[in-house]
């Protein structure tokens, strides 16, 4: 699923583009912190917080102590035999004196990303959450430094081309699982296993009550420990929500469509875009079907003076990069202008942003522990509905439904509880935020897990994507999640801010592409 809101998609990206800063769960944007949290001047964090089991340390990127350290785990929890494996904990230690005791858990998306690997990104982002309250960070078992199940997938400077190939091919992925299996047990790496792992970790650090803050992926895996260890959630803010029956990555086929339908029709609602592309629901039609009956082929130079390389575009490749290009609201504005132009046969602006995205995305995810999860809990279940109907009629079909089937032929399939696809039902405060035009994880979700919580608040921002980065208010669902973590409840909330947060105007003009790229220094 790729937490690009709920996380994220790192680097110049992140808070680069358009002036987007997105953390973990992708909302939001950096913003000063008050003059009270910068007058402050509290004792360092490792005196402060002598009692937790961690050592001082500096995170790049990041102004002053944090705490980290590693805990280890047992690989086959049940029975504590074998092999351990160390989890990376990061904890950010509140930056005034007055500690609320429930600190903040945060939960990375993915599959496959790890959350103490972002840790001067989440410092940065929840400034003012931080103050009064820990910010806790664990790379997640087989992400960053906990045990990475990383595996080699296609794409480079050097081969460009394979940014345009499928992620996952069956005989890298079967010799990737021969080489991990030197190292971990592969069936032991689903989320209920995880969800157990960070329990062990909240008690190891001394915390009882524990707030939870999740996106995307990392939405599932907040709603599994909640699941599992109720009694020690004080309260959950969820982000671009996914369902315990979204079996990945098949619904990302319908999701993909009712997001890029929802754009070209409100571009045809505009005065100006509407006047730049009035037949843009016929052009997109038509660039489907021209690659439908054959790839299209583009020549391009990244740099000034270098030779130019060709690359072949297929049609599930340009459903899903399309499908990308719609988790940002801060490049929500360009697809259209991306649609018109490669209609007019010039590939050039959808290869360069497809090749500002691929790379951070595949060096995000830890393929190995994407496919431990994946192929656990989602690939097995696709008989449990009807699959020609949810593809029906989409762009993407089943490029990636395809891809996952035949990676997991080449895996392993670990065991998950019974319950494991029911709704969570628990008795926990929870904020559940989805973007309308969200390509992954639509609010047909967050609705469907709000109906078996009953403590919960949904919250949808009409023109949201997957992140709710480059949005104008920003600080609308910033002040949202701080009251609602600071009184533990969605009682009283003021929501209606989010009708003030709208992305920039669709952009006409190719030079937009240009200045794009000349922020993030592509």
């Amino acid at each position: 699923m790729a937490n690009m809101n709920s996380n994220s998609l790192k680097s110049r990206l992140a808070f680069v583009l358009l002036g987007l800063t997105f953390a973990l769960s992708g909302c939001g944007s950096t913003r000063p912190a008050p003059a009270s949290a910068k007058s402050a001047s509290p004792p360092p964090a490792s005196s402060r917080h002598a009692r937790l089991p961690l050592s001082s340390c500096k995170i790049e990127g990041l102004e002053g102590e944090a705490l980290c350290g590693s805990y280890p785990v047992w690989e086959n929890r049940d029975t504590r035999t074998g092999r351990k494996i160390s989890l990376k904990v990061v904890v950010l230690p509140a930056t005034e004196a007055n500690v609320a005791p429930d600190p903040v858990f945060f939960f990375a998306g993915g599959p496959g990303d790890g959350s103490a690997s972002h840790a001067a990104d989440t410092g940065r982002e929840y400034a003012d959450l931080r103050r009064h309250r820990d910010l806790v960070m664990v790379d997640q078992r087989g992400t960053g430094g906990s045990n990475l199940l990383q595996c080699p997938v296609p794409g480079s400077e050097q081969d460009l081309q394979g940014y345009f190939e499928p992620m996952l091919q069956p005989e890298a992925v079967r010799k990737c699982r021969e080489e991990l299996e030197k190292k971990a047990d592969l069936k032991l790496y689903t989320t209920s296993i995880a969800m157990d792992d960070i329990d062990e970790v909240r008690a190891w650090l001394g915390y009882d009550k524990i707030n939870l803050e999740g996106g995307s992926y990392g939405t599932r895996a907040a709603q599994v420990y909640m699941r599992r260890h109720p009694e020690h959630v004080r309260s959950a803010a969820l982000f671009g929500v996914a369902g315990m029956t979204q079996y990945l990555p098949l619904y990302h086929a319908p999701a993909g469509k009712r997001s890029l339908d929802l754009v070209v029709a409100a571009c045809l609602a505009d005065t100006a875009c509407q006047k730049a592309f009035p037949n843009l629901a016929s052009e997109l039609a038509e660039v489907v079907a021209r690659l439908g009956r054959e790839p299209a082929n583009a020549r391009i130079s990244l740099e000034k003076g270098k030779p130019e390389v060709a690359i072949r575009i297929e049609r599930g490749v340009f459903a899903e990069e399309l499908r990308f290009m719609l988790y940002q609201p801060g490049l929500t504005p360009l697809v259209p202008l991306v649609i018109h132009q490669a209609y007019q046969g010039d590939w050039r602006p959808f290869v360069r942003l497809s090749l500002v995205w691929e790379p951070l995305l595949r060096g995000i995810l830890a393929i190995g522990m994407h496919l431990s999860v994946t192929c656990a809990e989602d690939v097995p279940y696709f008989d449990r509905v009807n699959v020609q109907e949810i593809l029906a009629g989409t762009y993407l079909g089943d490029y990636r439904s395809k891809q996952q089937i035949e990676a997991c032929r080449e895996w392993v399939r670990g065991e998950i509880p019974a319950d494991f696809h029911q709704p969570v039902s628990v008795r926990v405060p929870t904020l559940l935020v989805s973007g309308n035009f969200d390509p992954v994880t639509p609010p047909q979700w967050a609705e469907e897990a709000a109906r078996h919580l009953p403590l919960s608040l949904q919250v949808l921002v009409p023109e949201g994507g997957h992140s709710l980065g480059g949005l104008t208010n920003p600080e609308c669902i910033e002040n949202l999640e701080q009251k609602f973590f600071e009184q533990g409840s969605v009682d009283g909330l003021d929501t209606s801010c989010v009708k003030t947060m709208k992305r920039r105007p669709f952009a006409t003009d190719p030079a937009a592409i240009d200045e794009v790229l000349a922020a993030l220094g592509g």
